[in-house]
This record gives structure tokens, C-alpha cells and sequence, in this order.
């Protein structure tokens, strides 16, 4: 171990990093010979300028027990099977500015999570065996997993495999990934991305996928306590002939290692599939600006993987919003009906007036289509 003169700073210091500051600028290397950096992983734990290097196993390994807040800044992950494998309950972790290489397994690979509510910031991750970062999981009694989490400003360069994504998300719900790319060229991966979501923001998948298929989409809604329905995605580009895919319930709820993949031993999959055997959900999914070899949308949305609704407005050029929402569209010489954002989404009704104040009719796609619209 070599420790650098900042460790001789003062108490007060240390208070002002942090009542918890357990390590701060120091390199740990196991020497290839001992297999774990970090075992007693606890509450409100703080790493600040810490490099783990050299252990066979991990440098931070914790798979029983609690740990809520730990914190790891500035920090440098190299060698072995993880970086930091971690199971269990874990509320508001933080992951700043850190980097992750060479491991053969994963990154941050985390299994049976419960809550998380935190995030990866500002990371990177290289020449990785597995995931990057996986955060999967849920106690399987309970079936309830990570929610309220962010994968942000990060990149990806050489991490997955033939069976697991460079950016592996398990069930959760308001998960996002955000502001990040996703590159291989030496290898063939699963995917790019593969997971459930609430949020996908400026994201760029450029990898050499199995089968083509860079991204794996699931949903949000796979939690009896996930309250807001919709996936979201937003100025997300596929490259090299990448396609994007839907995956069904039972893929996206069943598919983590380590985990039973079936049997009454697994009271997560009995519940999923006793929540969902009348579909009670719709399964949404808006994007906006998203491209990929097979999909390729200015402004839609999609439901269980089939486009119900084209939201463009690069077609359109009627009327502008008023204050009124009921503006006339000089076209047709009939009332128009537009959202918020201006957009002309029917013609006027009149007459009695539905939950929104309004009837209109979807505008013609075709003679003799006047589907309902269900709302603006």
C-alpha cells in the first residue's frame, strides 16, 4: 500500500470531506495475489482519490447485508473480475468521476438490488469483460428492485459480451441513461444497451451487436409500485446497422445471472406473472429523434413495440396555438384542435364535450379513416 502525504491532514479536514471519509488518497494493489480491496463496505462510507488495483476477485465486494450513501469520488478501479460487485439493499450510492478497466466480469455489477436510488456520474469504462455497469436485481421475495437512478455522462469503450450488454439495467422503475456512448470494435457483444428505462437522453450505441440487435428495450412498468407509465427516448442514434428490439415481459423480468429461472423457488417470477396475466398496463414508449436501422422517428409513440401514434409535425402547416386551444385551420376552413405545443391534432367537434372540454376526430390518414383519438 502506498499512501500519499495528504493523509496526514488534519481532523478538520477530514470533517469538512465528511464525518465518514474512510480513505482518501491512497493506492491499494493486491499484487495479483489477494482477491479482495474492500470487504466491510458501511453505511455513509466515503472514498475519496482511492486506486484499487491487482486484486483477483474485486476491488469492492459486498453481497450481504445493508449499505446505504456510500460514496466513491475520483476514484480508479483496475484488474481482476470486478471492480465492484455488490448485492443487496442499497440506498443512494454515488459513483463520481471514476474509471473502470480491465476487468473480466463487470464494472459496477450489482444483482438483487433493492432501491439504489443513485447514480453512476461522469464514469468510464474500458477494455471490460461484462457490463460496464449492471445494475439488476430486486429481492426475490418481495420482487421489488432499483428505482429513482441515474447512468450519467459516462462512457463505454470495449465493455459486454456474447451474452450480457455493455449497459445492463434490470427491472426497475424511473431509471435513466443519459448523455453517454457506447463503443466496441473488437468484439462482438450482445448489445449495446439492454434493459428497462424511464428515460433514454443522448445517448449513441456504435457497437458490433449478435444479430444486429444494439439496443434491447424493456419497460418501467414491471413493479406494483411504479406509478408512471411511459419509457422515454430522446435523441438516441444505433450505428453500424444496429437494430432496436422489444423485449417481452418475461424477458425483461427473468433475465439476470444468478437468478432461479424458474420454479416456485422464485417468488419474483410468481408474482410477475400473477400481476400480469390480464395485462393491466399499456406499454409505452415515446420517441423523439431516434434512429436506428430499424426504426427511425422524428416524433412517435409506440405501444408493446408497435408504432400507434406518428406525433411529427414536419407535414404539417395549418394554423399556429391560440390561447383557447381552438384555432382555425385555414386549410380546410373548419375548426382545428391543437395540444399544448401547438400541434393540430383533429378537427372541432362541437356538440357535448368530452373529459378534455372537446371531441374531435383523429385528422385523416386515409378516405374514410375517422379513428377516435382517446385524448391530446
Amino acid at each position: 500500500i502506498t499512501e500519499s502525504p495528504a493523509l496526514a491532514k488534519s481532523n478538520a479536514d477530514k470533517v469538512n470531506l465528511g464525518t465518514n471519509v474512510t480513505l482518501y488518497d491512497v493506492t491499494k494493489d493486491g499484487q495479483g495475489k489477494q482477491e479482495y480491496g474492500v470487504t466491510d463496505l458501511k453505511i455513509n462510507s466515503v472514498y475519496i482519490n482511492v486506486e484499487w488495483k491487482n486484486y483477483t476477485k474485486a476491488c469492492v465486494y459486498k453481497t450481504t447485508g445493508d449499505v446505504e450513501q456510500f460514496r466513491f469520488i475520483n476514484c480508479k478501479f483496475s484488474g481482476g473480475e470486478y471492480g465492484v460487485r455488490y448485492s443487496g439493499y442499497a440506498d443512494k450510492p454515488l459513483f463520481f468521476n471514476c474509471s473502470f478497466e480491465n476487468h473480466s466480469k463487470g464494472g459496477i455489477y450489482t444483482t438483487e438490488i433493492v432501491h439504489f436510488h443513485g447514480g453512476v456520474y461522469q464514469c468510464s469504462f474500458k477494455n471490460i469483460g461484462g457490463p460496464g455497469v449492471k445494475i439488476g436485481g430486486g429481492a426475490m421475495n418481495v420482487g421489488y428492485g432499483p428505482w429513482v437512478f441515474s447512468v450519467d455522462n459516462c462512457t463505454f469503450i470495449e465493455c459486454g459480451n456474447e451474452t450480457e450488454a455493455a449497459v445492463e439495467l434490470g427491472y426497475n422503475w424511473l431509471g435513466a441513461f443519459s448523455n453517454s456512448t457506447v463503443t466496441t470494435t473488437s468484439k462482438t457483444i450482445l448489445a449495446g444497451f439492454r434493459g428497462n428505462f424511464g428515460i433514454i437522453d443522448s445517448v449513441v450505441i456504435d457497437v458490433k451487436a449478435k444479430d444486429n440487435q444494439a439496443m434491447w428495450l424493456g419497460h418501467q412498468r414491471f413493479e406494483a409500485t411504479a406509478g408512471v407509465g411511459g419509457a422515454r427516448m430522446r435523441a438516441v442514434e444505433v450505428k453500424q446497422g444496429g437494430m432496436i428490439r422489444f423485449m417481452d415481459r418475461q424477458e425483461a423480468m427473468q433475465d439476470e445471472p444468478g437468478r432461479p429461472s424458474a420454479g416456485e423457488g422464485n417468488k419474483f417470477l410468481k408474482y410477475g406473472a400473477d400481476m400480469y396475466k390480464e395485462f393491466p398496463y399499456a406499454f409505452t414508449h415515446m420517441f423523439y429523434r431516434v434512429k436506428s436501422a430499424n426504426i427511425n422517428e422524428a416524433y412517435a409513440i409506440y405501444n408493446s413495440g408497435v408504432k400507434a401514434f406518428d406525433l411529427s409535425t414536419d407535414s404539417l402547416t395549418v394554423g399556429v396555438k391560440k390561447q383557447g386551444i381552438v384555432n382555425q385551420v385555414k386549410a380546410e376552413g373548419q375548426l382545428g384542435v391543437y395540444d399544448t405545443q401547438g400541434r393540430y391534432k383533429g378537427i372541432y367537434q362541437g356538440g357535448k364535450s368530452n373529459s378534455s372540454g372537446l371531441n374531435f376526430v383523429k385528422p385523416l390518414n386515409k378516405k374514410g379513416d375517422t379513428r377516435k383519438v382517446i385524448g391530446l
